[in-house]
Formats: structure tokens, sequence, C-alpha cells
């Protein structure tokens, strides 16, 4: 396993126990521990990969791929990629939206406490969300 340049980490998305790195100039995501601060494994990507955002369940990671015109899709649960997506030249950056509730029966049977952004306290707060959005 390489070492992580620490510009790099900078560019690094927490996803719970593991933060990852997007590595240019090996066309490689390093998987960091947390808890740790260390490299567990390296995830083979594109060409100079470069932006990385998690999706709102923490279960993929998304690694914009610059000179590869693609986006590199990564199971957390098994540091592998799953898929490439051809997006067009020179990805860069990439952002996910959060997943937000829409209809109250979300917010049932403890829904509202899969909700990270906005985190809802109980599902009163998930429910009154809800309500205001629909309006």
């Amino acid at each position: 396993m390489s070492a992580v340049d620490a510009k790099e980490v900078a560019k690094s998305v927490h996803c719970g126990e593991h933060a990852y790195v997007a590595n240019q100039g090996e066309n490689t995501v390093a998987v960091l521990a947390t808890a740790s601060n260390t490299v567990v494994t390296t995830v083979p990507v594109g060409f100079n990969p470069f932006g990385v955002a998690v999706n709102p369940n923490g279960d993929s990671v998304y690694v914009t791929n610059f000179n590869s015109h693609s986006v590199s899709v990564i199971s957390t649960p098994t540091n592998t990629v799953t898929a490439s997506v051809p997006v067009g030249n020179g990805p860069f950056s990439i952002a996910v939206t959060p997943q937000v509730p829409t209809e109250m029966d979300q917010c049932k049977n403890d829904g509202w406490k899969t909700f990270t952004n906005p985190a809802f306290q109980n599902q009163g707060d998930c429910v009154s969300f809800v309500n205001r959005i629909n309006e």
C-alpha cells in the first residue's frame, strides 16, 4: 500500500469508520481506517481521480476520474468498484443530494432516524419537516 500525500487527504470524505482519498497520480482511492489513521486498502479507479462524495446512507462512494471522463462507484461494504459511469470530459467535483423525507410514512417506525441531512431529534420533528415542504 502506498503512502497518502497530505494534500490529498483534504479531498477525502469521511464515511463512518473509513475515509476515502483520491490518489491522482496512482489512479486509486485509498481507504483509511479513521480509528487508526492507516490505509487499509486501495481501490483501482479511472485515470486521474479527483472528486469524492459519499451517498447519504453511506453504502457507496462516487469518484470523478478526470482523464477517464467517468465516475467510479465504490461499494463501501466491499471497497470494490461496482460501476463506471461515463459522464463527459474532465469531471472534477461531485456532490450527492441528501435524502429527505417527502411523506409522513417515511418518519414512522424509526424511519426518522435514517435521515442525516437534515437530522431529526424524533418522529415529530420529521413529520413537521414533511408538512413544511408539502405546504
